[in-house]
């Protein structure tokens, strides 16, 4: 369900050039019947295959018990904490029965595959979920394989009713199926969250010749520029530890690689036809217990991006004089809260940028509040003789800038390359 991401960040103009555009923010996809089409409260949402996410149950196939169990990774309800991503919404896909494709090929849509859960199963799912403060949609496939729709109006009520009863919090739904729905303007849909024009998706990580160490940067980098975009955006599950796909379609999503152990505890096999393939990168257990690691990097930047207002619910503005081929800088702002300067370095070598040749649109960012680095190098403020503060990036860094005495003050980031080891 999760459309390509990019392969490497020398991407990383385009990505550039779509957040400012705003194509990477799913707030300008995300319909909302009997509303603008805007999300009123941005967040970070993790993306997951029911099937493929976690066994509880010692069948190999994910199931709804195993997400209630380990929502404590998505979402531990404790701000304070650094176990989990940090994530406030989570979107159940290929959840209903289907002989088929779980995209398009549904019989039954007001039921789970019994693979994977009862109806029994659900009611503690969301109860779990809503008391750490997540709001829980369902991707409901509306549309066929050619993009028309398969339901008539009634039936749609029937099913969209039936969940909201049942508590969950919206849908997710292809682009065409949302745009008709937030056109319908029907009373059953007033105040119903539809979402669509998701962000990211699993990186396909194709081996471009670079060293190991270069390639999780660049990973790293990637999940970055995602993260740091205002508006809803989201982490397809696996995506935090630098997974891959493998295959088509819905037979890209690899099994949650929690263990490099395929008999450990909640390994799943997916669904059927998933292609196998080695994973690049260490799995869940080795990743979590390495502060350098991609899952590492994640979490700091989901945290960085809710410490600024003005990051995950802002306006985005390029600073063309502080950017070029190498680093990008970006303005965000927000109304009611401190605009926040985003420096980003986009290559493989140190690169200073001189605040003072931004003129008026960067007058007054003096402090270094926020930063991610990716390997023992941490960005600094430096001053450029008379004309006023520079800032030097380490490379793939990102330096997050505040106006003096504004905005949250918070710990330096300091996130580095695993395979350095060094502080």
């Amino acid at each position: 369900m999760c459309p390509k991401q990019v392969k490497s960040i020398w991407f990383s103009s385009f990505f550039f050039a779509a957040a400012v555009a705003g194509f990477i923010a799913a707030d300008v996809f995300a319909a909302s019947a009997g509303s603008s089409g805007r999300i009123s409260s941005p967040s970070v949402c993790y993306e997951l295959s029911v099937p493929s996410f976690f066994d509880s149950d010692g069948d190999r196939t994910g199931d709804l018990n195993g997400i209630t169990q380990n929502l404590d990774y998505i979402n531990d309800g404790n701000p304070f904490s650094d176990s989990d991503l940090g994530c406030d919404m989570l979107c159940l896909n290929a959840v209903f029965p289907s002989p088929g494709s779980p995209d398009h090929d549904v019989t039954e849509y007001t039921a789970f595959d019994p693979d994977y859960g009862s109806m029994d199963d659900f009611p503690e799912l969301v109860l779990q979920c809503h008391e750490r403060g997540i709001r829980l949609i369902l991707n409901l496939p509306l549309s066929d394989a050619s993009g028309h729709l398969q339901l008539s109006q009634a039936e749609m009520e029937k099913i969209i009713r039936f969940w909201l009863e049942k508590g969950v919090d919206g849908f997710c739904t292809d682009e065409a199926a949302c745009q008709y729905l937030h056109d319908l303007q029907a009373d059953f849909l007033s105040g119903v969250p539809f979402y669509a024009g998701r962000s990211t998706a699993r990186n396909d990580d194709s081996d471009n010749g670079d060293s190991d160490r270069e390639d999780e940067s660049h990973v790293k980098l990637a999940q970055a520029l995602n993260l740091l975009t205002p508006g809803l955006v989201w982490i397809c599950c696996g995506e935090e530890l630098g997974m891959k796909g493998f295959g088509n379609g819905e037979h890209e999503h690899a099994p949650m690689y929690w263990s490099d152990d395929p008999d450990a505890p909640g390994m799943c096999t997916g669904l059927p036809e998933t292609d196998e393939g080695k994973m690049k990168y260490p799995s869940w257990k080795e990743q979590s217990e390495d502060p350098y690691s991609i899952l590492s990097y994640v979490k700091q930047a989901v945290k960085l991006r809710g410490n600024y207002p003005a990051v995950a619910n802002g306006q985005t503005q390029p600073v063309d004089a502080l950017s070029g081929p190498q680093v990008r800088t970006m303005l965000q702002t927000a109304e009611g809260e401190n605009p926040v300067l985003l420096i980003i370095n986009t290559s493989d070598e140190v690169q200073k940028t001189d605040l003072s040749e931004g003129g008026s649109a960067t007058a007054g960012f003096t402090q270094l509040s926020g930063q991610l680095h990716v390997t023992q190098n941490a960005a600094f403020l430096t001053q450029s003789g008379t004309a006023g503060p520079a800032v030097s990036l380490p490379p793939f860094g990102i330096a997050l800038l505040t106006q003096s005495s504004a905005g949250r003050t918070t710990d330096s980031m300091c996130i580095l390359d695993r395979t350095t080891g060094i502080l």
